[in-house]
């Protein structure tokens, strides 16, 4: 009785000495599958100083985790990891940068077991400048059909003429350039040098202004006017 007495504790021992505690319970780690391909980083490419811009990623988990991100806006500044999200679920963050630059910003993503996709990158463009705009045609002098006669104190203009000009941004990049006669919009252009030939009559009215207006990409603009005297 007592041999079976032993061997009954003896098996007793051996069973929890292979049932883990819960505390050794270990899942595997699943990988994030969440590579720089699969995600999408959406938001403007151009900007101001000063002002917050919003960006968001777009990662999916194949085995439906949660996932986290953390942004790297190459200031010197990131956000630590923000989340959770959904798996699918758009992940948004906003920042605004003081110095005008370019700036690759990146995001990463991390999954519930601790597994981390690589970068991905973005370029965003802080500019604080205004566009260059001129006009080139006319200039002061007499305009006969399009045609410089001779240096004047005015641009006088007879008959029709090409009004030529020119706009650049050597950062941010132009985005379109306006012309108006007289407060009106005659053509918007997206390309330099560009001309727009004028060759309407206004009768008993012979003064006028052209005034050109630049935008670039981050919405920064410069007017140039100029008043014209044209006849027929």
């Amino acid at each position: 009785m007592k041999k079976l007495l032993a061997f009954g504790i003896m098996l007793i021992f051996i069973g929890l000495s292979v049932i883990p505690s819960t505390g050794d319970i270990v899942e595997d780690a699943r990988p994030c599958d969440c590579n720089s391909e699969a995600l999408n980083i959406t938001g403007p490419h151009y900007g101001k100083p000063g002002v917050n811009y919003t960006f968001c990623v777009e990662g999916f988990n194949p085995n439906g985790d949660d996932l986290f991100c953390m942004w790297d806006w190459d200031d010197g500044t990131s956000t630590g990891w923000l989340g959770p999200y959904a798996s699918g679920e758009m992940m948004c963050a906003s920042h605004a940068w003081s110095e005008e630059g370019t700036y690759m910003i990146r995001v990463k993503l991390k999954d519930i077991w601790g597994n981390i996709s690589d970068w991905m990158s973005y370029l965003f463009i802080v500019d604080a400048g205004t566009p260059y705009v001129e006009i080139t045609k006319p200039k002061r002098a007499v305009y006969i059909r399009d045609n410089k006669i001779i240096p004047f104190l005015v641009p006088v203009i007879i008959g029709d003429i090409q009004i030529w000009f020119w706009a650049e941004d050597s950062l941010s990049g132009l985005n379109r350039t306006e012309l108006f006669i007289d407060n009106e919009l005659k053509e918007t252009f997206t390309t330099c040098p560009k001309s727009w030939l004028w060759n309407e009559t206004t009768p008993l009215k012979f003064r006028h202004r052209i005034e050109l207006t630049a935008y670039d990409n981050a919405g920064n603009n410069a007017t140039k006017k100029m008043i014209v005297w044209k006849l027929f």
